[in-house]
């Protein structure tokens, strides 16, 4: 019952149709786990089955976002290269979602070190359809614009308590959820002065 809107466009017969095409990739799914072989026909059913579950999953999610009162692209989630990572629902609907790195010392940061970030948007919204920029310290990185995965070496120049990496996303629309963009992802870091002056 939970699953039944989800999955109509794959199973529009209900229960026993799923029942019955999930049952069929039940022995190749066993043959994969245990590293064991499958027959080229059982690969086609395993493929075809899950990309009907796929589309119907996400034209579910698709309906479900224009429900919503701006359906615009969301940075669903950030990842970097100190291995932090979160999620939209922590940011809540703020215009900028915040994430405080600065005060934690696993973040800190010296110049000649590489910080990367990596982004992900929901994928219900085709890259085509946005635009990514990225601005550090309030500078537009023009290098950056459409990356969802960047990475750079810090400079003299960003040592501080507040270094800042930004993230917005800009839908294609002719207006945007918050003026100027859709989404926006601040991070922050500290970056200690360089061990040796030189």
């Amino acid at each position: 019952e939970f699953f039944k809107d989800p999955f109509l466009k794959a199973f529009p017969d209900g229960n026993n149709e799923a029942r019955t095409f999930l049952t069929r990739i039940e022995d190749p799914r066993n043959a994969l786990y245990h590293a064991n072989p499958i027959s080229n026909r059982q690969a086609e059913q395993v493929i075809c089955y899950c990309r009907d579950i796929i589309d119907s999953l996400k034209e579910y999610y698709e309906k479900m976002g224009e429900e919503k009162e701006y359906n615009v692209p969301r940075i669903i989630k950030v990842t970097d290269s100190f291995g932090n990572t979160i999620h939209s629902n922590e940011f809540g609907d703020d215009p900028v979602s915040s994430w405080f790195l600065h005060k934690d010392h696993k973040n800190y940061l010296r110049p000649g070190e590489k910080l990367g970030i990596e982004i992900e948007v929901d994928p219900s919204f085709d890259h085509s359809s946005y635009t990514v920029k990225w601005d550090i310290n309030s500078k537009s990185i023009e290098k950056f614009t459409n990356e969802t995965k960047i990475s750079f070496e810090i400079d003299i120049k960003h040592v501080g308590g507040f270094f800042n990496v930004e993230c917005r996303i800009i839908s294609n629309k002719r207006w945007h959820k918050w003026r100027n963009w859709d989404d926006l992802v601040s991070i922050y870091y500290k970056v200690l002065p360089p061990l040796k002056e030189h």
